[in-house]
């Protein structure tokens, strides 16, 4: 390679903002509903989309669609994406073996992004570690 040029960047997750103005709604990333763990947000973006235009439609809370609809999985996310930073790299290593080593995707990461009762135990150790260290503000 030539001229290589190293780049890299952040991103961050703020669901402290209102998710509508007057009567305007956010959906997907710019209402900050991705995935926290690795950012990924079509999904978040589709579902969103769909419940602004009900909301719109059926005049229902549009905040209380998103966190009806998304929040369990924004929680785990947060807390996936705690142990994912807590682990470093032997996490990250683990994480590619487990997954590598799973006969189907879909049931591997499934069970990643389930509702766990002892991983949700950590939802409130996450969520201060997000607000100190990784500048996520989140509500749900």
């Amino acid at each position: 390679m030539r001229n290589i040029r190293h780049f890299g960047g952040y991103g961050t997750f703020d669901r402290t903002r209102p998710l509508t103005h007057g009567r305007q709604r956010y959906v997907g990333e710019a209402a900050g509903l991705q995935d926290y763990l690795f950012g990924f947000g079509i999904r978040h973006a589709m579902v969103s989309g769909f419940l602004a235009g009900r909301s719109i439609i059926d005049g229902a809370d549009y905040d209380r669609l998103c966190r009806t609809a998304l929040g369990h999985h924004l929680r785990t996310s947060l807390i996936n994406r705690y142990v994912y930073e807590f682990m470093g790299h032997t996490g990250y290593d683990l994480l590619v073996r487990l997954s590598s080593r799973a006969r189907n995707q879909r049931t591997f990461w499934s069970k990643i992004y389930t509702k766990p009762v002892l991983r949700m135990l950590l939802y409130p150790v996450a969520l201060r570690a997000a607000k100190e260290k990784i500048r996520i503000r989140a509500q749900f």
